[in-house]
């Protein structure tokens, strides 16, 4: 019995996974695993609803969102120290910069020694779902009133995304240009810096559709790491 750790930027497919893989398992008629998503167990008691995006809306103020940063690496931390005495199989989808948590990380590594799935999109499959996942959240009640119409709203994809403007003291898309521009460097820096070094495996998102040859390998892969 083994962990599996799935990283990688946002919306690269971490969680989505989960459910049919979960299936699969079943249908193999092993016992199913913990199921650990870090972005979900951090947000669990102080924002049930809402998540990562609620804990920006409630902790940045203007253009300043290093408090709702502080709070998810000090979460984070925590998550980590927790998983120390998870049992096994498990897997893990684990938020976009949880490598850098450090002792934690390094001391989860050294316990449970899981097998890494780097899960990597291109710049522009993960702008349009950065696009999609922002526009869902819009009518999701935030103290009282929809998400959108709080300043803070977009402020979690901070120059990736969104730029603060502060005539209008709000957040505004920035030209699809820079979106690119400014993912691509991001989701570079942070792939070879981290990801590709941590990495036992890289899994090229762009070819994975649900139930095809590259869905069906994946989910054979991870089953393979929880159970050999």
């Amino acid at each position: 019995m083994g962990v599996a750790v799935l990283i990688g930027f946002s919306c690269a497919g971490k969680s989505w996974i989960l459910e049919p893989l979960k299936e699969h398992i079943s249908n193999k008629g092993f016992k199913l695993p913990l199921e650990v998503d870090t972005d979900a167990k951090i947000t669990e008691h102080d924002y049930p609803d809402g998540g990562i995006y609620s804990v920006f809306l409630d902790k940045s103020v203007a253009d300043n969102t290093q408090p709702a940063i502080d709070y998810i690496v000090q979460r984070e931390k925590e998550v980590l120290s927790e998983l120390l005495d998870m049992v096994t199989p498990a897997i893990v989808a684990a938020g976009p910069l949880i490598l850098q948590r450090q002792p934690e990380w390094g001391s989860f590594l050294a316990k449970h020694k899981p097998k890494i799935f780097w899960l990597h999109l291109n710049p522009t499959r993960t702008i349009a779902r950065l696009k999609d996942r922002e526009n869902r959240y819009r009518e999701r009640p935030f103290k009282g009133m929809p998400a959108s119409e709080h300043s803070g709203f977009g402020c979690w994809n901070k120059d990736i995304l969104n730029v603060y403007d502060p005539t209008e003291k709000s957040w505004s898309p920035m030209p699809d240009e820079k979106q690119i521009e400014a993912a691509t460097n991001y989701m570079k820096f942070f792939g070879q810096n981290y990801y590709n070094k941590a990495a036992d495996v890289i899994i090229d998102m762009n070819l994975v559709q649900a139930d095809n040859s590259q869905h069906n390998k994946l989910l054979e892969m991870l089953t393979e790491a929880l159970y050999q």
